[in-house]
């Protein structure tokens, strides 16, 4: 009986325990589900990544300095491919190189990421496989498959921030044509450990904690593609087709036409509006016709040969972030494809002979459209001559201080009437001077440099007797050149153009701003096509340092040409000795007078004058034909009208003209934005504050500083904003713009003006830079119609 109870005890305990196991087991799984289905939730309610917001905050706070060509390391942010494309430590602007290089121009030269490694280009967004220790010791970086340079740039940042609201040390290298290091996934940390302030946003303060986990975010997301992909609506489709018929029409005149045309719209951002939605495109070679997938055939050139019997122009449509330094809007509507029919084919006119695309044609764009009337490409050209101006004085050949010393500081220009234009209204002007009319080839050595350079001399000093000769005999302009020999533009204010030069970079404005420019041009047709020609065609970024001078060499004879035909409308006794005051020295003299003897027209003028000071008073004749009142800030941006919207008058304690020896004036930097803000933050009022350097001449490539005249420097200011490049912004509340003027006016020393900086600044370590910029996009964009991003490469450390 005891061994049988002992046995029931001894099922009853086995039975105990099988139960409590089995209870535990279910508890474990319990739990386990209750996690899973706790992480499920969890990841079921976490927000999702917007890679929209990813692509506003990349943007706003990468492609500010990542957007052109000159963006360093060749990293260009304006898009998810170039992102994925890389970095380059050759740079694209190398005034040293000895031959030309093969371009690399985003979405043209490469279309795959091993294309663009075998051009030199390396990864940004991945790293090495092997984990790697950061020595930069409070950092406590690793390098491991997620940390590619581009997050180890922005961890060094939050390891290393710059000092808030502080100047940088002078020693901190900032200058755009600093050398640049551009690690790869190989150097990165040893870059990192030798230079601790090299994180990311370079040279500024770190952007904010919320954009910082943002980025984090889709960085250990995998680097998804923030580009959307462009829809094209039926009806845009239309438009874009239409487009694509008109230019690839069979017969050889057209053939010509759309040769011509594409070679001076290459760099433009061509608007197409549909559903009251702006569109750009880029007017491209392709060796597919409408309706296929889009190949563009890359040259060096627009006028470079595509190698192909049979081509098509195509519409390209542009889907990366919009810049200001490229955006050069051209707009293509119904009333313009009218426009170009009636310019182009409503006289009778046929091609002898369809040119090739060898040096013959490409160095000399007279002779390549012989064919097509002169009246027709000159028109076209004024028609948008803003445009034009635009591609070559803010273009890829305006980059860096021998880039820009070709052009003084501040002028206006102007143009020749068709109706006097003897390349226009005589059929047998061009074919004459056709031989004179020679642009350097688009390829040139240091072997074969003086021969181009003495070729080119000589061709010009031939053009200038040859063009004095014409204009003197003929019966329109034999006896000088009347007020309206000025061309007056009654649709588009094309006429009137002021363009300022902000030491290595430049800006155009419509309309004749402030009143006391350093010179001033007249263009013609030949001018117009030549300078176009030089400066945008056969211009290549990538080309020698031959290249680079003689196209800079070419354009000073261009702009010497330019002032020399204003100088036509003054009394004949007058034009040498303004010329002297455009170029003071003698060596500068003796190069205008002896190599360029006939720069000057013999005719006389048909302008009559009231005064001495025969310049001023054309200037004054020229602005008061077209409507203009007095200049000032207020009316200053708005072309031929009189009656603007009255701002509020901020900086009324500023001279509204110009300013000018004044110590203030020489401690600005060339391009200043002043910023009014309401007491809710709200911004009021954007100003340009713009410096114009004095030069004696602007006639040597070299030795800028001897030929500066810094007491002579002037300020000018301009509402809205001007200039691609800030180089400082103050930002200022309706109350304190009394006392910043007061106190900016006062300034006497280097000390006082960082402590102005301090007090109504923004610097480029200042944690509230990221909102000012916003705000002043925002205000750009909404106020001044104008969409581009501003480039912040050039922000002064002040």
């Amino acid at each position: 009986m005891v061994k049988m109870a002992q046995q029931q005890m001894t099922r009853s305990n086995k039975n105990i325990f099988f139960r409590l196991m089995f209870s535990a087991v279910c508890v474990l799984l319990f739990n386990q589900l209750s996690y899973a289905q706790e992480t499920n939730n969890s990841k079921k309610f976490s927000p999702p990544l917007d890679l929209t917001k990813v692509k506003k905050l990349i943007d706003s706070r990468c492609v500010i300095c990542h957007g052109c060509y000159d963006a360093p390391c060749q990293l260009k942010l304006t898009s998810y491919q170039g992102l994925i494309r890389g970095g380059n430590k050759n740079p694209v602007y190398n005034p040293s190189r000895l031959n030309d290089e093969q371009p690399t121009r985003l979405f043209i030269d490469a279309h795959s990421t091993e294309k663009w490694h075998q051009l030199n280009f390396h990864s940004v967004i991945t790293s090495k496989n092997r984990v790697q220790e950061h020595s930069a010791s409070t950092a406590g970086i690793k390098t491991t498959q997620n940390n590619s340079v581009l997050k180890l740039l922005l961890d060094q940042k939050k390891a290393f921030p710059q000092n808030q609201s502080k100047r940088l040390p002078k020693e901190f290298p900032l200058d755009v044509t600093r050398d640049l290091s551009c690690p790869s996934a190989n150097s990165i940390v040893n870059y990192l450990d030798d230079n601790n302030q090299s994180g990311m946003p370079y040279g500024m303060s770190a952007i904010p904690d919320n954009e910082q986990q943002l980025l984090d975010k889709w960085i250990a997301a995998g680097y998804p593609d923030f580009d959307k992909p462009l829809k094209i609506t039926a009806s845009l489709k239309i438009k874009i087709l239409a487009w694509e018929k008109f230019f690839n029409t069979k017969s050889a005149e057209n053939k010509l036409v759309s040769r011509y045309l594409y070679e001076h719209l290459f760099l433009g951002h061509l608007l197409i509006s549909d559903n009251n939605k702006n569109y750009f495109f880029r007017l491209v070679r392709s060796t597919t016709n409408s309706g296929k997938v889009l190949f563009e055939i890359a040259t060096a050139h627009p006028n470079g040969d595509p190698q192909l019997e049979k081509f098509f122009y195509r519409l390209r449509p542009i889907t990366s972030t919009l810049v200001d330094k490229t955006h050069f809007i051209y707009d293509l509507n119904a009333n313009k494809m009218d426009r170009w029919k009636k310019l182009f084919f409503a006289t009778d006119w046929k091609v002898t002979h369809f040119p090739l695309y060898t040096d013959q044609y490409t160095s000399n764009p007279f002779l390549t459209y012989q064919d097509i009337p002169a009246a027709a490409r000159y028109k076209f050209l004024l028609d948008d001559a803003f445009f034009f101006i635009n591609n070559f004085i803010k273009g890829p050949v305006c980059r860096g201080q021998v880039a820009l010393n070709v052009i003084n500081d501040y002028f206006y220009v102007n143009f020749l009437d068709p109706n006097y234009d003897l390349s226009v209204i005589d059929d047998s002007y061009l074919k004459k001077g056709l031989k004179y009319l020679t642009l350097s080839k688009n390829k040139s050595s240091i072997s074969t440099f003086s021969i181009s350079w003495f070729k080119r001399l000589t061709e010009h000093q031939k053009y200038l007797e040859y063009r004095d000769r014409a204009y003197a005999s003929h019966p329109v302009t034999k006896d000088g050149f009347p007020l309206q020999a000025i061309w007056q533009d009654h649709r588009a204010n094309n006429d009137m153009l002021t363009v300022f030069r902000h030491f290595d970079s430049g800006s155009v404005i419509k309309g004749f701003v402030g009143n006391k420019p350093a010179t001033a041009w007249v263009v013609d047709f030949p001018i117009f096509e030549r300078i176009f020609y030089d400066l945008v065609v056969n211009y290549n970024v990538y080309g020698s340092v031959s290249h680079q001078v003689l196209t800079r060499l070419y354009m000073d004879y261009l702009r010497m040409e330019s002032e020399s035909l204003l100088l036509a409308f003054l009394p004949k006794n007058s034009r040498d000795e303004q010329l002297k005051q455009w170029y003071v020295g003698s060596i500068a003299q003796t190069k205008i007078f002896f190599l360029h003897s006939k720069l000057m027209f013999e005719n006389k003028t048909k302008v009559n004058f009231k005064s001495i000071d025969y310049f001023k008073e054309l200037i004054e004749k020229i602005r008061y034909r077209a409507g203009f009142n007095e200049p000032t800030y207020q009316n200053s941006l708005v072309g031929n009208e009189t009656k603007t919207s009255k701002p509020e008058n901020y900086f009324h304690l500023l001279n509204n003209k110009q300013t000018v020896s004044s110590p203030w004036v020489g401690m600005m930097p060339e391009v200043v934005y002043l910023m009014v803000h309401s007491k809710n933050g709200d911004v009021q009022k954007v100003v340009s504050l713009l410096r114009n350097k004095a030069h004696t001449n602007v006639s040597f490539i070299f030795g800028e500083d001897l030929r500066r005249l810094p007491k002579k420097d002037t300020s000018i200011i301009i509402d809205g904003t001007v200039g691609s490049y800030p180089n400082l912004i103050f930002y200022l509340s309706e109350d304190e713009v009394t006392e910043f003027v007061i106190k900016l006016k006062k300034l006497q020393s280097e000390t006082e003006l960082h402590e102005l900086v301090s007090r109504f600044g923004v610097r480029r370590t200042d944690p509230k830079i990221w909102q000012v910029l916003d705000d002043l996009q925002e205000y750009r964009s909404s106020k001044l119609n104008l969409k581009g991003i501003l480039d912040m490469s050039r922000y002064r450390n002040l």
